[in-house]
């Protein structure tokens, strides 16, 4: 199953999104209950940013160019991989969450972002909104 980054964070201003992307952890980690038992394996992929169709889709619904989007992500990880092609990420994620290799892998929430979720962004005092 693929949630998101939105999936175990809270962001601001994303709350259909993020509770979308809950919800698909939460059930796949259900189902990982349900099904074990029968020997079917569920696990779930957490992408970072990905250079998808929904950055197209998303920079034309906002009326934003697709490379403004991309050169967004360039620095959000730790490792600088900016969008990551599918290839490149989740891809191979996914071919060795299917494979023997991750046979015992069950119930597993498989972050693959380049560090994005794990990066700490510290902000000085005063910064938080007020009101």
């Amino acid at each position: 199953m693929v949630s998101s980054g939105a999936g175990i964070d809270a962001f601001p201003y994303g709350s259909d999104y993020c509770a979308a992307k809950h919800g698909v952890i939460g059930l796949g980690l259900t189902l990982a209950n349900e099904l074990g038992p029968y020997g079917v394996r569920v696990n779930m992929l957490v992408p970072g940013g990905h250079d998808t169709p929904m950055i197209d889709a998303s920079a034309e619904a906002n009326g934003f160019r697709r490379a403004d989007l991309i050169d967004q992500m360039a620095g959000l990880d730790l490792l600088g991989a900016g969008a990551i092609k599918p290839e490149e990420g989740t891809t191979p994620a996914v071919l060795w969450l299917l494979s023997d290799k991750a046979r015992w892998v069950h119930g597993h929430i498989q972050v693959v972002d380049a560090g994005l979720n794990a990066k700490v962004v510290l902000t000085g005092a005063g910064n938080a909104p007020t009101g």
